[in-house]
C-alpha cells in the first residue's frame, strides 16, 4: 500500500496552481494577507515556459504580452525589459519552408497545401478579417458585432473546417500566443491578437516579449513569494465553511532554500 507524508498548516488564503494567474493573485494578496500557494508540478509558471541557453531563448509555452491590466502592471512594477515586436514579422515553418504569415497571400497561394487546406484556411482567414474592421470602432453595429464575438470561444473559427492543416495551424496559434487551446480562448482576444499580429504587428506599441522570456515574470513573481510557494502539492479534496477554506495534498515541499513555513 502507498503512503503519503501529511502536512497540516494553517493559513488566511489558498491558492491552487502556480501558474500566471496563481502567481499574480498571491503576489497581489501576500502585502496583506497569510497565503500559501499549491502547486501540483516541480516547477512554477503552469504554461509560461521558456527554454535559456546563453543569451538565447525561446517560448515554449505562451508567446506574447499585450493589452493592459494587472499583467502589464507587474511587468512595469518590476522593472522587467520589454522587447517590442513593432516592425517584425510572425511566421510558421510549414511543410519545411519557412513562411511570412504577415503576407496573407503567400500563406494562402505560395505555400504547398491541398485544396481542402486551402478552403479551411482561406474561411478561418474570411472569419477574422471580418470582424477586424469593428473591433476598435465605438459605432453601435461595432459594439454588437463585439458584444456577439465575446459569448464565443476561439474554437467558432474551425466551425466546418475539415482541414486537419488549418485546425493545426490555429491551434499552434492559440497555444503559442494564448497559452491555451483555441476552446479555453476567448474570441475576441484570440481575433484580436492574431488578427493584428498577423496583419501589422506595428499597430500594437505594447505587443511585447518581455526579455529573456514570458517565463522572466513567473520567475520574479515565485521569488517575491518564496517560501509560500508549495511543489508537487496536488490538492486532491477543498472544502468550504462559513469562515474558512480546508484543503488537502499529497507530499509538500517549498522551493529550493526555503525552511519549514511558520505558521505549519
Amino acid at each position: 500500500m502507498t503512503t503519503h507524508e501529511v502536512q497540516e498548516e494553517t493559513t488566511e488564503v489558498v491558492v491552487v496552481g502556480a501558474g500566471m494567474a496563481g502567481l499574480t493573485a498571491a503576489t497581489t494578496l501576500s502585502p496583506e494577507t497569510d497565503v500559501v500557494v499549491l502547486e501540483a508540478g516541480d516547477r512554477t509558471g503552469g504554461r509560461v515556459d521558456t527554454v535559456r541557453q546563453g543569451d538565447y531563448w525561446i517560448n515554449v509555452g505562451t508567446q506574447f504580452t499585450e493589452g493592459t491590466g494587472t499583467l502589464i502592471d507587474a511587468l512595469d512594477r518590476h522593472g522587467i525589459e520589454m522587447g517590442s515586436l513593432a516592425g517584425k514579422s510572425v511566421a510558421l515553418y510549414l511543410n519545411g519552408e519557412l513562411v511570412d504569415t504577415s503576407n496573407p497571400v503567400a500563406l494562402m497561394f505560395r505555400t504547398r497545401m491541398t485544396m481542402t487546406d486551402r478552403i479551411g484556411m482561406a474561411i478561418v482567414g474570411a472569419r477574422i478579417l471580418a470582424v477586424m474592421p469593428f473591433l476598435e470602432s465605438q459605432n453601435r453595429i461595432a459594439q454588437r458585432v463585439r458584444a456577439k464575438l465575446d459569448t464565443k470561444l476561439a474554437s467558432y473559427l474551425l466551425k466546418g473546417v475539415r482541414s486537419e492543416l488549418a485546425s493545426a495551424v490555429v491551434r499552434s496559434w492559440s497555444a503559442q500566443w494564448m497559452g491555451c487551446e483555441v476552446d479555453e480562448t476567448a474570441a475576441t482576444q484570440f481575433v484580436t491578437s492574431v488578427g493584428l499580429a498577423l496583419a501589422d504587428p506595428e499597430k500594437i506599441p505594447n505587443f511585447s516579449l518581455p526579455v529573456g522570456g514570458n517565463q522572466t515574470l513567473t520567475d520574479v513573481l515565485a521569488k517575491e513569494l518564496g517560501c509560500r510557494i508549495r511543489l508537487n502539492s496536488p490538492c486532491t479534496q477543498c472544502a468550504a465553511t462559513l469562515t474558512a477554506w480546508s484543503s488537502t495534498t499529497s507530499t509538500a515541499s517549498a522551493p529550493r532554500g526555503c525552511g519549514p513555513s511558520a505558521r505549519s
